[in-house]
């Protein structure tokens, strides 16, 4: 049974194609990371985002030099095809940080650190104005503002501890 199923062989234009593949995908792969050390992304942490990233510099950058450049005996599996891979990624990393800058609604620029030292700043302001007033019910007041200021409203029944 064993041997029969070993003894199954795939055309070779299937083979070709399966090598062809892997060899793409490797190639992606490493690409994409080189890529992502020379411009680190908080976006493209996803081993699947480094991957894509990886398949965008493969086939646009040699697509490109073969077309716009008129180099017809350009070898992508070569140094050279490995730099112009690479450059493409970092091209498309930066074409995407300038459009998700424009784009954004301002909430992304925001992010959490930043929202955590703000918080930080305007509890010690607090702290500062209300000397007299003990630690939790400050934190209480900070805390109801804060829940005030996003809409969600103040909440009896969710203990907190302080």
């Amino acid at each position: 049974m064993i041997d029969n199923f070993l003894a199954v062989e795939f055309p070779p234009e299937t083979r070709r194609l399966v090598v062809y593949t892997f060899f793409w995908s490797g190639l992606a792969i490493w690409v994409g990371l080189i890529a992502r050390v020379i411009i680190p992304s908080r976006y493209f942490r996803n081993p699947w985002a480094v991957f894509c990233l990886g398949w965008i510099g493969v086939a646009l950058g040699p697509l490109v030099v073969r077309t716009f450049l008129g180099a017809e005996k350009f070898d992508p599996i070569s140094p050279s095809g490995l730099v112009v891979s690479v450059l493409f990624s970092v091209i498309a990393t930066l074409i995407y940080h300038v459009f998700s800058f424009l784009f954004s609604n301002g909430d992304e620029a925001d992010y959490q650190g930043s929202r955590q030292k703000d918080e930080m700043n305007e509890l010690r302001e607090l702290e500062e104005k209300y000397k007299d007033v003990s630690h939790a019910d400050l934190l209480r007041a900070f805390d109801a503002s804060r829940r005030f200021q996003t809409g969600q409203g103040y909440s009896a029944d969710r203990p907190r501890n302080y």
